[in-house]
């Protein structure tokens, strides 16, 4: 939608992140294809499309956020790989952990890291 730098960044995130039926069946679906990914250059060539996409979505939030003043003088390029590997890692574990890696655990380490910028 409409929403802004930080707002909009963790709607991009909660899209990612495997919190709900949904985004769990995804992220089942995107762990399985990884390995293929590894091996098969039009598997890689998509997910290096999707992983570029999130991160210039990612960088443009959070320029948003620097020029509103809502984040501090951050390196947006650290940041969004930081991001990126956190949504990644909750992927992997919302999957194979889902009991440590709980939708609230989640949210609650976006809603840090985030309010950290």
């Amino acid at each position: 939608g409409h929403a802004p730098g930080p707002d909009a960044l963790r709607i991009l995130c909660r899209e990612v992140m495997p919190i709900n039926e949904e985004n769990l069946l995804e992220a089942r679906i995107a762990a399985s294809l990884w390995p293929r990914a590894m091996y098969d250059e039009q598997m890689a060539a998509t997910n290096r499309r999707t992983m570029d996409r999130w991160r210039a979505q990612m960088a443009i939030f959070l320029e948003q956020a620097r020029e509103e003043g809502t984040v501090g003088d951050i390196d947006v390029t650290i940041v969004v790989e930081q991001l990126l590997n956190m949504m990644m890692g909750m992927q992997i574990l919302g999957v194979l952990t889902p009991g440590e890696t709980s939708s609230e655990r989640q949210l609650e380490m976006l809603e840090r890291f985030v309010t950290t910028l």
